[in-house]
């Protein structure tokens, strides 16, 4: 199997996840905040509680997705990344949020992906229990071969760098 057949995810018999939700691509625009633009692409899927979430990801120069998630009922809300959906989905959420990664991959080979753990209320914004667990599953689940990892534990980020992707 050639590099670029290669899954993004190392998806095996021991995978601790279950199969993601179904979901949808539901619409893309373009968007501007100050001298910033950006293509938002917004997936939409239902859980088993019937409780709607919604995935943003924002696509940014040199191919650069910073991948964001909530519920669609928080959607309006300024704090809606930092409270916690308490539907006990969490497994399936980011099994979904990771096959939709992979569908951008496909459709753009030279993908990255950036995303930051949003600090819960009364938490720190660096090294957040969030970053935490996210960097542990990208770390067990995502190919090192396909991305190099740079992470910013004092902002709770991680970049993805796609390895394909020369830009510099």
């Amino acid at each position: 199997m050639g590099k670029k057949e290669q899954s993004l995810l190392l998806l095996d018999v021991n995978f601790m996840f279950d199969t993601p939700f179904e979901y949808k691509k539901f619409n893309f625009q373009k968007r501007t905040i100050g001298q910033l633009s950006y293509i938002e692409h917004i997936y939409k899927f239902r859980g088993t509680s019937n409780k709607r979430y919604i995935v943003f990801a924002e696509q940014y120069d040199y191919s650069v997705y910073a991948i964001k998630f909530c519920t669609h009922e928080r959607k309006n809300y300024t704090d809606r990344f930092n409270v916690l959906s308490r539907y006990n989905e969490c497994n399936r959420v980011l099994t979904t949020v990771g096959f939709i990664m992979q569908d951008i991959v496909k459709g753009n080979p030279f993908a990255s992906f950036i995303f930051i753990g949003s600090h819960l209320p009364g938490e720190e914004e660096s090294n957040t229990k969030r970053f935490r667990l996210y960097t542990n599953i990208v770390e067990q689940l995502v190919s090192p071969i396909l991305f190099e990892q740079r992470k910013s534990v004092n902002k709770s980020a991680c970049l993805m760098l796609n390895r394909d992707n020369q830009e510099t």
